[in-house]
């Protein structure tokens, strides 16, 4: 008799809305997005070239006010969206691409007041025959500030081998590898308001 009421009090929670799906509005693109930002970045002394080359921008509500908190748990998680570039080749290792910073209209999706979406970074996503790498573009959050230009590192020996046990590959600050190491590619990020 318990474990029935039990079961029913746990099919009663979930159809009411505490899964995740009830708790996540629909995004909505922002129709009147005016910040054009043009991404920049291409690849140097790689040893092969890439595949799947791929970069999304990701977006996060900056004000956490106007969010739901999570049933049972009480945690507020601001939602994230990822909105993914068309990127243009300009020659064999670079490439471009234009988007919106305010691509996402801010609006009360949680009726709690004006959710404010924030560009938190645009994120690179490439593949060597064997392993595949990641880079990234963080924004400031004022956007008055300079968004500053990006150096990541890899070692040429991953680009042949995927180094176990890693399913990506993250990009590395100058200095990062020691010499003995052996060579290194990067790949440089920019992004300025057009």
């Amino acid at each position: 008799m318990i474990r029935h009421a039990l079961a029913a009090l746990i099919s009663a929670l979930l159809l009411s809305g505490c899964g995740r799906g009830a708790i996540e509005p629909q995004i909505e693109r922002n129709p009147a997005a005016a910040d054009a930002q043009r991404l920049d970045f291409r690849f140097e002394d790689a040893p092969g070239p890439f595949s799947k080359v791929r970069a999304e921008a990701v977006y996060r509500v900056e004000n956490e006010t106007c969010v739901k908190a999570r049933p049972f748990s009480g945690a507020v998680l601001p939602p994230e969206y990822k909105l993914d570039l068309s990127l243009k080749p300009l020659g064999e290792n670079r490439y471009e691409a234009l988007f919106h910073r305010d691509a996402l209209r801010d609006a009360d999706y949680f009726g709690q007041g004006l959710c404010r979406w924030q560009l938190q970074h645009v994120a690179i996503f490439f593949s060597s025959p064997t392993t595949d790498f990641t880079a990234a573009l963080f924004y400031p959050q004022d956007p008055a500030d300079r968004i500053e230009p990006v150096q990541s590192f890899f070692l040429h020996r991953d680009y042949f081998s995927k180094p176990e046990p890693m399913t990506l590959v993250f990009g590395e600050r100058a200095g990062f590898y020691p010499p003995g190491q052996g060579a290194q590619f990067r790949i440089a990020i920019s992004a300025e308001p057009l």
